[in-house]
């Protein structure tokens, strides 16, 4: 509405079954004279041509009014997560440490329809001293996939598993998609070093001894479920 808005506007629509419902308007944060109006709880078949006609009606009664039509596109695919878990994956696994700062949780979401937002995905991480409602950090989309993730910086208590999952998980329209549980490792054991061996390593093999010019060849046996990173 391009003119100061000293009245009501309305909408009234055949195809929704609706006469002359009231807006809910606000002017602009930026430029002056202009309003936004916003129509609320109106049954809107997707698959369908929607015509409608909006009413101005200043404050002396004068009705100023438009016709508009409207397609709408069906969105019902439902959004898919291609992974949740940590940023530390052994063994088909993710862990978290007991002792490390700025641990993650990760989520690859893909949707075919309108896509999704932030806005839709909430975690549940009571298991990991927060709550069951947490928005991610930060979310980034590519196209139809969206990346976002969760910052661990504390984790008290001994090893074992914790269990998190997707509280909310919707797209723009509401469509919901599955929620997955997870099993997390949370680890606070260090690895444990059972046997060490020492060579001499040359052109003709390992040595138990040493000569010169030879290298020094450790050779190690460690215990630790988590994985070792070399």
């Amino acid at each position: 509405v391009e003119k100061n808005l000293a009245g009501e506007v309305y909408l009234s629509s055949e195809d929704l079954g609706v006469a002359k419902v009231k807006a809910s308007c606000e002017a602009d944060t930026e430029k002056l004279g202009l309003w936004h109006c916003r129509w609320k709880n109106l049954a809107v078949k997707a698959d369908e041509t929607v015509a409608v006609k909006i009413a101005v009606v200043d404050m002396a009664g004068n009705e100023v009014g438009t016709d508009v039509t409207r397609s709408f596109t069906k969105d019902s695919s439902v959004p898919v997560v291609e992974f949740f878990g940590t940023s530390r994956v052994f063994d088909g696994k993710s862990y978290l440490g007991g002792v490390l700062k700025d641990q993650r949780i990760l989520l690859q979401a893909k949707d075919q329809g309108v896509g999704i937002t932030k806005a839709g995905i909430a975690a549940n991480l009571k298991g990991l001293e927060k709550s069951n409602t947490e928005s991610p950090e930060n979310c980034t989309a590519v196209e139809n996939s969206l990346s976002c993730f969760w910052i661990i910086d504390k984790i008290s208590g001994t090893s074992g598993s914790v269990v998190v999952g997707l509280s909310k998980f919707k797209d723009g329209v509401g469509n919901e998609g599955k929620v997955p549980e997870v099993n997390i490792v949370v680890d606070f054991d260090a690895p444990k070093v059972e046997k060490i061996e020492v060579f001499g390593a040359s052109e003709i093999g390992d040595k138990e001894y040493i000569q010169s010019n030879d290298k020094l060849k450790l050779k190690l046996r460690i215990a630790e479920d988590s994985g070792v990173v070399v």
